[in-house]
């Protein structure tokens, strides 16, 4: 039942933007953006692949009323098998109504009561890295109120959603075999397993006009059947089923809450977020800060950003239990308004048990964007 009201949910969108009746009276503008990345992984053969190609549609059907739609096409990710849900993926798909004091979205779309939201002016890198990847990077589905008001010296946020699906991401992922990552515990958007509970995203904190924010943050919510299913599951490990989490893990308790900062100071950026949490039992922390410069215009950028993820667990030879950081540069040389060469390396460190030889996980890439 779940998938098929989601289903109909993108239909009824899509089909408000291509009705012809709809059309006339509410323009349909069209973007896009190709990522072309040349790879050269620490564990891997170095590579050319298009990593992503986007599309999305905007409707501003009257002064307060915008529908929007958009969705990633992953060229590389097979047609048939588990993730084939992600080769054409469903980024966005939200109305926004706007509200004297700011704005209520319905749908599918970032998590904008939640932290820092981590869009492209935010994170600044390209690649989302390792506390994104646990905590802030996945989309999410239902209503949410936000204000953004810098004028008046604020920025808030509450949302009604489905809950985040307990899942894994794969740190130094370029192959898609898990040859060369390491395994990490992820909030995730999961498009053909929907969780069955709900969850509330908060936020509130000081905003000013040049763009320096201080806030609170939190999300509140439940484990289903699914999400306990996978913490108390096995993986096979040189031939032996290993315990993810060293369970059994019964508690369907799925908090997050933390602190943010942004200080933006001449052509400089400084940012910082630590966000903690309990997922069942498991008790899971994460932060990340960030430091650059950042001219506008066509000049050159340079960013640094040093992130960890830890979890309160004994390590063992399940790559869930270790605790992880991540170094990452990037540069950044715009060509056009809408063109740029971005340079970016990671180099990831993990808290193996003893005697075990290291993940060669490192990841440096050039990328080549074009918006249209």
């Amino acid at each position: 039942m779940a998938r098929a009201l989601k289903g109909a949910a993108a239909g009824v969108l899509l089909g408000l933007l291509l009705l012809p009746g709809v059309a006339r009276s509410a323009e349909v503008v069209w973007h896009g953006y190709a990522q072309h990345r040349f790879y050269a992984p620490q564990g891997g053969a170095v590579r050319f692949r298009v990593d992503r190609v986007s599309l999305s549609a905007t409707a501003q059907i009257d002064p307060n009323t915008t529908a929007y739609a958009e969705w990633y096409v992953h060229n590389y990710v097979p047609a048939v098998s588990a993730a084939e849900p992600y080769r054409t993926y469903l980024e966005s798909a939200y109305a926004d109504f706007k509200m004297p004091v700011g704005t209520v979205r319905v749908g599918k779309g970032r998590r904008m009561a939640f932290a820092i939201t981590p869009s492209y002016p935010n994170r600044k890198f390209s690649n989302y890295g390792i506390f994104s990847e646990a905590f802030t990077q996945d989309r999410a589905q239902g209503i949410q109120y936000f204000v953004n008001a810098p004028e008046k010296g604020y920025e808030a946020g509450v949302a009604l959603l489905t809950g985040m699906r307990i899942g894994n991401r794969g740190i130094g992922d370029v192959t898609l075999d898990g040859t060369n990552t390491v395994r990490s515990l992820a909030d995730r958007d999961i498009p053909h397993d929907i969780n069955e509970s709900l969850q509330i995203d908060a936020k509130v904190g000081l905003l000013n006009k040049a763009g320096a924010r201080l806030g609170v943050t939190g999300s509140f919510g439940h484990l289903d059947r699914s999400d306990l299913d996978f913490l108390n599951g096995t993986d096979t490990i040189g031939g032996v089923p290993v315990s993810r989490f060293a369970g059994p893990h019964t508690s369907r308790t799925h908090n997050r809450y933390g602190a943010y900062l942004t200080y933006p100071w001449k052509n400089y950026i400084a940012q910082a977020i630590y966000i903690e949490g309990k997922t069942s039992d498991i008790k899971q922390s994460g932060f990340e800060l960030l430091a650059g410069y950042s001219p506008k215009g066509m000049k050159p950028k340079a960013y640094v950003r040093y992130a960890g993820v830890d979890i309160d667990l004994p390590v063992t030879p399940s790559q869930y239990t270790w605790d992880k950081r991540q170094i990452a540069l990037s540069v950044v040389k715009p060509l056009k308004p809408t063109v740029w060469i971005q340079a970016e390396y990671e180099r990831n460190l993990e808290s193996q048990p003893a005697g075990a030889a290291s993940v060669k996980n490192d990841l440096a890439y050039v990328e080549l964007f074009t918006g249209f």
